[in-house]
């Protein structure tokens, strides 16, 4: 500073003799760009690639609008459609029409730079999953109704190409087509590609030891899985044994093979094959065999008694209405406590075996109570379920529903409250005791019993005769019964002369 002749105090410097810019923005070159493109036709601009080589001036500079827009949106609702007409000006900013200038000049890597600044802020558009969460505003360019078509299949173009550029560096929820890892599949995609249903997949997904990629704060986001996680899975899936397996080829109905799992002879499936094998217990490959081998092992090679009982036919007649008898039974064979033999028929494990007689297996009645058979009381029943229940066959439960002793679809309750007031055949000679007794077809028992006087609650197919429980165990507890005392030949000549 200094004193002017008048000793007034003057700058040194006149700065009209230096002009300065109105505005500062960091690309000088790209804003100046952009307001060439509304100065008069003379200026001159730089050379352009397609498609802006092919457009107006002003066409470059509404899309340099448009865009500037977008950029200065992507912080707001990615939603927001371009509308020229509502545009707000306050927004765009010198260095928004920078930016936009300089994505036109270094087309497409320009356009590339501004889709990856919108991604590195995509957490600040939460709701959104894939290209709209990614890009935000950007995706709504080409709605821009002042733009030329040319410009607007260029500028989908160049996003589609950022997004498969992004891809591998990007770990995020995308479609197929853009996606980082081709080795995850959608809930969609998995159930087409390995043959089971859209439910199935989504209630495998929701397993936390799966892997699952999830856009999280989104409702609509899809779940992305491992195809190779998901071809493991089906693979086991295919291997496991279902209960209906287990009982075919075993020979113990379904109802009783908890008491198996509660010892430990067969192993259930916990995994995540078990969330897409459907309802029921399934067991894991090799669970079953492994305890064929074992029993296998304790079959006799000495020859066998002349009068074989099947191991089947034996439990059937001795029934469940003391406990589930099949742990005891597998226990005692393993163990050694019960001999075995191979017979020739039986498709079944259990079919396929045989014991001396009856009673070895009626030895092991005390051990029955201590694996129950069956589930909830309020749970419903199948009419084979509920036959084993009975100590039946389930033709037999369905004359005791058409004689109404059985609702239609019987509860476990049901079945109890049965048992306890009445008495079928296979219970009947239970109670009878004897070796003899044993061995009373259905229509001899009844003979029997009815020259002793004890009526029948009702009748049916199939050898369905009932008796009340009651009544039957006044008859066996009189000290005047003919059954107390009774040696074994003489019930067989009783047996005989009912025949006849």
């Amino acid at each position: 500073m200094q004193r002017d002749r008048n000793n007034f105090i003057r700058p040194i410097v006149d700065l009209r003799d230096f002009p300065q810019p109105l505005v500062e923005v960091e690309d000088e070159e790209a804003l100046d760009f952009v307001t060439s493109l509304i100065a008069s036709a003379q200026t001159s601009t730089p050379k352009l690639v397609l498609p802006f080589s092919e457009c107006s001036r002003g066409d470059v500079f509404e899309f340099c609008i448009v865009l500037a827009a977008a950029v200065a949106a992507n912080g707001r609702s990615p939603d927001a459609k371009p509308n020229r007409a509502k545009l707000d000006y306050a927004v765009i900013t010198p260095n928004l029409l920078a930016q936009a200038g300089r994505a036109v000049l270094d087309w497409p890597e320009g356009l590339h730079r501004l889709a990856d600044s919108a991604r590195s802020t995509s957490d600040a558009r939460a709701g959104f999953f894939g290209i709209k969460k990614e890009l935000g505003s950007l995706l709504n360019v080409p709605y821009g109704p002042s733009l030329t078509s040319n410009i607007k299949t260029e500028f989908r173009a160049v996003l589609y190409d950022n997004m498969q550029r992004s891809a591998e560096r990007a770990n995020l929820v995308r479609r197929v087509e853009t996606r980082f890892d081709a080795d995850f599949l959608t809930c969609d995609q998995a159930a087409k590609e390995f043959g089971m249903s859209r439910h199935v997949v989504q209630r495998l997904s929701r397993d936390p030891r799966l892997t699952v990629l999830r856009a999280h704060g989104t409702q609509k986001s899809p779940a992305l899985l491992k195809r190779h996680e998901i071809a493991s899975i089906v693979a086991l899936r295919r291997q496991l044994c279902s209960s209906a397996t287990i009982e075919r080829a075993s020979g113990i109905p379904i109802i009783a093979l908890q008491g198996l799992l509660d010892i430990g002879l067969l192993e259930m499936e916990t995994g995540l094959a078990k969330s897409i094998a459907g309802r029921g217990i399934h067991f894991c490959p090799g669970s079953f065999e492994a305890l064929r081998e074992r029993v296998g092992e304790k079959v006799e090679q000495a020859s066998a008694p002349i009068h074989l009982v099947r191991i089947t036919n034996a439990v059937n007649q001795i029934g469940y209405h003391l406990g589930n008898p099949w742990p005891a039974i597998l226990s005692a064979i393993l163990e050694g406590r019960l001999s075995i033999w191979r017979m020739r028929s039986g498709k079944s494990l259990m079919s396929s075996l045989g014991i001396e007689h009856i009673g070895a297996i009626a030895d092991l009645a005390p051990a029955f109570a201590a694996w129950s058979v069956g589930a909830d009381a309020e749970a419903h029943l199948t009419q084979q379920e509920a036959a084993v229940l009975i100590g039946s066959t389930d033709f037999v439960v369905s004359e005791l529903i058409k004689m109404g002793f059985l609702p239609i679809a019987p509860r476990r309750a049901d079945v109890q409250a049965f048992t306890e007031n009445y008495v079928l055949p296979a219970e009947a000679r239970w109670m009878m005791g004897g070796k003899a007794s044993l061995e009373l077809r259905p229509l001899q028992l009844h003979k029997r019993l009815s020259l002793w006087g004890l009526s029948l609650e009702g009748s049916g197919k199939h050898g369905t005769y009932i008796w009340r429980r009651a009544a039957l165990a006044s008859l066996l507890s009189s000290t005047e019964s003919p059954v107390l005392g009774a040696p074994n030949h003489i019930l067989l000549a009783d047996i005989e002369i009912s025949s006849t």
